[in-house]
């Protein structure tokens, strides 16, 4: 084992090199945000931003550290940002614009039909009932996808007012995939509800118990019913994008042996 004191050492070492580098960044920052300034670019570049994270991960050799890397690079990042935000505030004579920003602010827009919300799932998933709980059926206009990424890239792109996502739930915790790309877009929580999900074991009709071989589920559905998965150990369990698509599935197979995890809604 390598003495406390020499790896120590090798972190000192490594943290002069880091200090003088990112001295130098901070000389290059100075100078972006005079261009800036000068030629009146707004501070906060998001695409920008996504893409220097992206490059840092990238050129990782031990992709194990992407996660720890990402989150040193969006901290750099905003320092910088800060830091520019900080020039134009002085070369403005220290104005106020953060009371101009909320003097300004337009109210949150009003909800109608014309309102575009995006969910991952299908009809019937959990995603679709927050936005449900949330805006009220039938208020907004609605549009489901496959993946996660897919309700970020509608949000980026201008193709959805609003997205609904899954961050967190009382049994597994926080979704680390929507916490990632949350990083990843840059886009913002601007609202939260909360559903009561309650998973079931669905068949198709005339379907018992002891015919189901196999059940199919989004991993949180799995892991939510986990106590009750370990009594039928026998059963095969199959990874699907969605609880909803995989009722969806099962609907269409119309084959007694197979099982989904998901809603009564679902269903």
């Amino acid at each position: 084992m390598e003495d406390l004191k020499v790896l120590r050492s090798q972190i000192d070492e490594v943290d002069a090199e880091l200090s003088a580098l990112l001295e130098k960044r901070m000389k290059i920052v100075d100078k972006i945000g005079e261009t800036k300034l000068k030629s009146n670019i707004p501070v906060i570049d998001h695409a920008r931003a996504s893409q220097v994270v992206e490059k840092a991960v990238e050129r990782l050799d031990d992709k194990k550290y992407n996660g720890e890397i990402a989150q040193i690079f969006t901290n750099i990042i905003s320092v910088s940002e800060a830091m520019q935000k900080d020039m134009v505030k002085k070369a403005s004579g220290d104005h106020d614009y953060l009371s101009d920003i909320l003097q300004s602010a337009k109210p949150k827009k009003e909800i109608s039909k014309k309102t575009k919300v995006v969910y991952q799932g299908v009809p019937g998933s959990f995603a679709e009932a927050a936005l449900n709980q949330y805006f009220g059926k039938d208020t907004t206009t609605t549009q489901s996808v496959e993946e996660f990424e897919d309700v970020f890239k509608a949000l980026n792109n201008n193709q959805a007012d609003y997205g609904i996502l899954p961050i967190e739930n009382s049994q597994t915790g926080s979704i680390a995939e929507v916490y990632d790309l949350f990083r990843k877009y840059r886009c913002f929580i601007v609202g939260e509800t909360s559903v009561l999900a309650t998973q079931n074991l669905l068949g198709i009709k005339g379907a018992k118990l002891s015919d189901i071989k196999t059940i199919y589920s989004h991993q949180q559905g799995f892991l939510q019913t986990k106590e009750f998965l370990r009594k039928y150990k026998e059963m095969e369990t199959v990874l699907m994008s969605n609880t909803a698509i995989s009722a969806q599935y099962i609907s269409e197979q119309k084959d007694i042996t197979k099982g989904a995890i998901a809603s009564t809604v679902a269903a």
